[in-house]
């Protein structure tokens, strides 16, 4: 009994599937792998900046107490990492992990040491729910310490989650 059309072309679709999966996804967690360890040698073609060993850690919390960590290299901003909770009105938390490794999404003002980062998603959850949310960072760095505050809003269909004004500082030890 021979396999008909339909079958065949089924069975070409899925080992087009597999096929896509076995290169997609290896080489998305190593290009994952890259984004967050700085990626690559020294001897790039693309300096990709300073290695994680070089830069200055500043750990801290924020007014939710959690950590809120901060890296610099040379007194310049290079990524921070940490977490916000915005309060829907319903009582329900929408927490979002922030990490920023991109310096250059890191906007840095050297004569006043002010400090602005901000995220911004807009689009569909998988889900079909919809996502518009806007994360923003606005700090002062002096020296090994970073003072501010961070703001977390999240626009629902008819209401906002927001987690208001929540202070946070970071320093070297």
């Amino acid at each position: 009994m021979e396999a008909s059309d339909d079958e065949r072309t089924l069975r070409r679709v899925r080992r087009v599937i597999w096929a896509f999966r076995l290169i997609f996804y290896p080489g998305a967690a190593i290009a994952a792998f890259l984004l967050f360890t700085g990626g690559g040698s020294s001897g790039s073609a693309v300096d990709s900046g300073p290695s994680y060993d070089e830069l200055t850690a500043l750990r801290g919390r924020t007014g939710q107490h959690v950590e809120f960590m901060f890296w610099t290299y040379e007194g310049r901003p290079q990524r921070f990492r940490t977490e916000i909770t915005a309060t829907c009105p319903d009582g329900l938390p929408y927490t979002l992990n922030w990490v920023r490794v991109d310096k250059d999404r890191i906007e840095f003002d050297e004569n006043t040491g002010a400090v602005d980062a901000r995220l911004a998603m807009q689009g569909t959850w998988s889900n079909g729910a919809p996502m518009d949310y806007d994360a923003h960072l606005n700090g002062r760095l002096r020296g090994d310490t970073i003072k501010g505050l961070l703001r977390l809003v999240d626009h629902r269909d008819g209401f906002d989650c927001d987690s208001g004004d929540v202070s946070f500082s970071a320093s070297v030890g």
